[in-house]
């Protein structure tokens, strides 16, 4: 069960793809003839994952099937057979009712159609609306970076920790290409020695509540201890609006 156990528990739309697996199996039973493909190519990949998972060998599982990825190659056949078992009591269905070859053909697409819909749709609203994603307001490394831009080479270094010193780097290049700024940026990873410059900089992500990068949180509290940027002869030079990042200038 460690499929849809991971589908309800971690994705939005994991309730509707469980039913699309449980169509799938229930129509290879009810319509074998229609669905076994689809059915048996789903359970020729779910079987082998879960033995390897930790039947064979409990004590050294060969996968971690928590993660979605190993499962990647079972979603054809259940989100095929399930709407595919859609399909078939909507044509039975339809085939009762009084109306031509067209209404016939139209309507079990409509209701396949729909379904494909709401399972896409729920997926993509989950991915534009969480706060993780531009749309969802995460730009607050772009404006470090117009930040950085405007004030090209009035500081020396950045540092951070190590978690967010690697996404710093990756906002050093502009959004078309090229270099917005200049200044290098250093990693300070525990238990290794702070030589701060003065002009150098000081940069906290998402160090307080970790909700965009959960490893920038635990990685800035390892090396900083605390996050707070009360430090002497530090000063705040620049924050976003939220205060998901802060920056603060050695005097």
């Amino acid at each position: 069960m460690r499929l849809p156990r991971t589908l309800i528990d971690e994705y939005p739309d994991g309730r509707l793809l469980v039913g699309l697996i449980g169509l799938t199996l229930a129509g290879a039973l009810v319509r074998p003839r229609r669905l076994a493909l689809l059915a048996g190519a789903c359970l020729l990949t779910w079987v082998p994952l879960t033995l390897l998972g930790g039947v064979i060998d409990p004590s050294a599982p060969k996968l971690r099937l928590q993660l979605i990825r190993y499962w990647f190659p079972i979603f054809p056949a259940f989100v095929l057979g399930g709407l595919a078992a859609l399909w078939l009591p909507a044509a039975v269905l339809t085939g009762r009712l009084p109306g031509g070859p067209r209404t016939r053909a139209v309507v079990p697409a409509v209701v396949v159609l729909a379904a494909a819909t709401v399972v896409t749709g729920v997926a993509a609203r989950s991915w534009w609306a969480s706060g993780a994603t531009r749309l969802g307001g995460a730009t607050q490394l772009e404006a470090f970076r117009s930040w950085m831009h405007d004030h090209n080479r009035a500081y020396g270094r950045v540092w951070a920790d190590s978690r967010t010193a690697s996404v710093l780097k990756v906002y050093r290049s502009g959004p078309f290409g090229g270099r917005d700024w200049d200044a290098p940026v250093f990693a300070l990873r525990e238990g290794a020695p702070f030589t701060p410059h003065r002009g150098d900089l000081v940069v906290f992500f998402d160090a307080d509540k970790g909700k965009l990068c959960p490893w920038c949180k635990s990685s800035a509290r390892r090396v900083w201890g605390s996050v707070s940027g009360d430090r002497p002869g530090w000063s705040q030079v620049y924050a976003t609006r939220d205060g998901v990042l802060r920056v603060y200038a050695i005097g």
